[in-house]
């Protein structure tokens, strides 16, 4: 994904590159020339990340934040550079600065809550990391989630804290009428929702989006 965003892949005096690293020496060639690119220089600290040359991925970054220094969409990236380099693989203070400005900025960056989380867990703060790294868990879904769930569970033991409960789980029987069921096509869609038992109004407490095709009978939907 690095090759196509780049301007001169258009021209007729270049070959588009073939593999990462003929990508990687023409923006070396193309920084070289116009040092003070910055789509060429980002692209660039990308593809040294891609190919695992983190000094110069670092270096890099840097280079291009110099250009551009409100481009907080390089600051997580620029900050994973500096853990990867780093000679006790914790992160330097300059790049806690730029996880927490990219957190002030946009509070739900998945991958800026859980590098800051391991920057508190690393650093003996594990009551930190927890509140984190929950917050974190509020925006993953079950299946993406299991190794995180592990951590904040370590985390939770070091801080002396209770275990988190356990998720809400809700078991739904569906059944459609068969003379309904006979005129659904194969790939409609059923949304199945749950709401409060008082029946007050706003969003339901869980929603499942299903094939509908299947449900003449009673079938049992996961929770």
């Amino acid at each position: 994904h690095f090759f196509q965003p780049l301007r001169f892949f258009g021209s007729a005096n270049v070959k588009a590159p073939s593999t990462i690293q003929e990508a990687v020496t023409q923006l070396e060639n193309l920084t070289a020339a116009d040092p003070k690119n910055f789509a060429d220089m980002a692209t660039l600290a990308r593809a040294y990340m891609a190919t695992q040359k983190y000094d110069k991925a670092r270096d890099t970054y840097k280079r291009a934040l110099a250009l551009q220094p409100e481009e907080s969409s390089l600051y997580v990236e620029y900050a994973e550079s500096m853990l990867r380099t780093s000679p006790d693989r914790r992160f330097p203070p300059e790049a806690v600065e730029l996880l927490e400005k990219t957190l002030a900025k946009d509070p739900t960056n998945q991958r800026a809550l859980f590098f800051l989380g391991l920057h508190q867990r690393q650093s003996g703060d594990p009551a930190a990391a927890v509140q984190t790294w929950e917050k974190l868990l509020s925006l993953l879904d079950s299946a993406t989630s299991t190794e995180l769930r592990k951590q904040v569970a370590e985390a939770r033991r070091a801080a002396g804290m209770p275990e988190a409960p356990a998720e809400a789980a809700l078991d739904v029987t569906v059944q459609l009428d068969p003379t309904l069921a006979r005129g659904i096509p194969p790939n409609a869609v059923l949304f199945v929702f749950a709401r409060t038992a008082d029946g007050s109004a706003g969003p339901p407490v869980a929603a499942k989006r299903l094939v509908a095709s299947g449900y003449g009978e009673f079938d049992p939907i996961a929770s």
